[in-house]
């Protein structure tokens, strides 16, 4: 017990000191970009907000970048990074792969197929409506989760390797019948919205559209916190966790049911997004061991703080043109992703 109150405690500061890095790269962050800003400048924009009275010396133009854009985005990139990374570190248990991510069932292909087939239908990304295709990228990558699950679920729950052998005939599936709305689409400005939505950008974020991605870190990453001591018998493999008394088929439909819920969200709101669920939860386990108790706060803080900073590096590498993010983390995460396979192999 002292052990584990020692370990609490460091996991406790290791908390504290992720969450006043991510406070401090907000501002830090939101100077970066193809505009020339300040820091002064940024801390001008963040003085006014909060004292409208204050005089202010900067362009309104400035004020509009770094309120209305670049703000929006750090606190998206903040969502999207915290609930990919702690999705992806829950998958790893429920599947016992460490090369699983949030992604393994489905998920991104089947969001793809549904917001493809959305920008060819209704419009495009920044046409008529641009709520259409995250609309149809929540219902795509919440049904590809829940048909694989369906399809891979006997009387005795669902075995690692049916879930994941599942997941890549759903994913392949849906694969198909985008690269069939892309071959019959016939209009080039919605082909390349839609290539452009596949990549993962956060650059759609907007102050209206936070609040879902905001909901879904914190009550989805709460409810799997609840359920750490659980998700740690899981990983000991399903026959360990049956004889140490956990329901393992109701303990994965209630986790995968809240994985698609947080997945869905993201990928919603961003776009495809990968290897961030693969790459920061091996990260902090190698610091700080694989007890989720401990691992799971620290993943998605460090998932945060990560995806904020690759936004960052994103939009200022080719400036004044824009890298999406998601080409940015799977060139990081695909050598990763390699050393894992060597390494496991």
């Amino acid at each position: 017990m002292q052990q584990y109150d020692i370990d609490t405690k460091k996991t406790a500061v290791l908390c504290t000191l992720l969450t006043a890095a991510i406070i401090v790269s907000v501002p830090l962050t939101s100077f970066l970009g193809s505009a020339q800003l300040g820091i002064a400048d940024v801390l001008q924009v963040y003085a006014s907000k909060i004292r409208p009275d204050a005089p202010v010396s900067i362009p309104k133009a400035f004020i509009n970048i770094v309120w209305e854009l670049r703000l929006p985005r750090a606190l998206l990139g903040i969502c999207v990074g915290g609930g990919l990374a702690v999705c992806g570190a829950v998958m790893q248990a429920l599947t016992a792969n460490v090369m699983a991510e949030p992604y393994t069932l489905g998920v991104a292909s089947g969001a793809s197929f549904m917001a493809a087939l959305s920008i060819a239908t209704m419009g495009n990304i920044a046409g008529i409506s641009g709520i259409t295709p995250s609309i149809g990228a929540f219902i795509g990558a919440f049904a590809a989760m829940m048909l694989v699950y369906g399809i891979a679920t006997d009387t005795y729950g669902a075995s690692s390797a049916r879930l994941i052998l599942t997941g890549i005939g759903i994913s392949m599936i849906c694969a198909a019948f985008t690269q069939l709305v892309i071959t019959f689409i016939g209009n080039e400005h919605k082909v390349k919205s839609i290539v452009y939505w596949s990549m993962g950008s956060l650059a759609g974020a907007r102050w209206d559209a936070l609040a879902l991605p905001a909901i879904a870190l914190v009550g989805g990453g709460l409810l799997l916190f609840l359920h750490a001591e659980q998700i740690n018998l899981l990983a000991m493999g399903k026959d360990t966790a049956t004889i140490l008394g956990t329901n393992v088929g109701a303990l994965q439909k209630k986790l995968i049911l809240i994985i698609s819920a947080i997945t869905g969200v993201m990928v919603a709101s961003a776009g495809t997004i990968g290897f961030i669920g693969l790459i920061i939860p091996h990260i902090v386990r190698f610091f700080i061991g694989a007890d989720n108790r401990k691992t799971l706060p620290v993943i998605l803080l460090t998932g945060s703080l990560f995806t904020m900073w690759m936004d960052a590096v994103a939009r200022t590498v080719l400036a004044p043109r824009e890298l999406p993010i998601g080409v940015l983390t799977s060139l990081l995460g695909g050598p990763f992703f390699l050393f894992l396979l060597k390494k496991h192999r």
